[in-house]
C-alpha cells in the first residue's frame, strides 16, 4: 500500500475523519490514561496538536493524566499516540499564578471551549479506494466566545506546519 502525501490527505480525509471518529467514539467500551490540556491564559483561537511525530517528544504522564502542554502558538508535536477509548479528559487555562478548569461546550451555552477537528490516517488500498489505519494525526479544539468560534476559519485552514509521512512513527507491522 502507497501512503498518500500530506497534501493529498487533505483533501479526502474530512468526510472519513468523521465516520472514524464517530465509530471510534460511539465504540470505545475501555478506558484510557486522560489527557491534561494546558493552555496559556490569553490564548484565544485554535490549538492543534500534532501525533506520531517522530522527532517529538512524548507525552509526559504526570498525576495519572498525560500532559498536553500548549506554547503561546497553541501548537504541538508529539511523538505520541492519541489514544483509543474513553477518559475524562481535563482543559485548563494556566498563567503562572493559576490554573482556571474549562468546559467543552455546546452553541448557547456560553463556555469558551469548542470541539473542532480530528485527522485520522488515510492510507492508498486497492482499485483506487482509501482506507483508515485507526491511527489519528491531529486534533483540534477552538479556545474563545462562540461569536469567535462560528466566525473563525477551520482548524485546518490555519497555517500550520505540515507533518509529511516520512516524518511520522511508521505503522507497526
Amino acid at each position: 500500500m502507497a501512503t498518500q502525501t500530506g497534501r493529498q490527505r487533505q483533501g479526502r480525509y474530512l468526510a472519513l475523519s468523521m465516520v472514524v471518529l464517530l465509530m471510534a467514539h460511539a465504540g470505545c467500551g475501555k478506558a484510557r490514561t486522560p489527557d491534561r490540556w494546558i493552555i496559556p491564559e490569553g490564548h484565544r483561537g485554535w490549538i492543534k496538536i500534532d501525533y506520531l511525530v517522530k522527532s517529538a517528544p512524548e507525552l509526559p504522564i504526570q498525576d495519572g493524566h498525560r500532559i498536553i502542554r500548549f506554547p503561546d502558538s497553541g501548537y504541538l508535536q508529539t511523538s505520541s499516540a492519541q489514544l483509543d477509548g474513553w477518559a475524562s479528559d481535563e482543559f485548563l487555562m494556566e498563567s503562572p499564578e493559576h490554573r482556571t478548569a474549562m468546559a467543552r461546550t455546546i452553541s448557547g451555552q456560553g463556555g469558551n471551549l469548542w470541539d473542532g477537528a480530528s485527522e485520522a490516517e488515510i492510507v492508498a488500498g486497492a482499485n483506487g479506494t482509501f482506507q483508515t489505519t485507526s491511527r489519528f494525526l491531529s486534533q483540534c479544539y477552538f479556545v474563545g466566545a462562540e461569536q469567535h468560534y462560528k466566525n473563525s476559519d477551520d482548524c485546518r485552514s490555519r497555517k500550520w506546519p505540515i507533518v509529511e509521512d516520512n516524518q511520522r512513527v511508521p505503522l507497526s507491522k
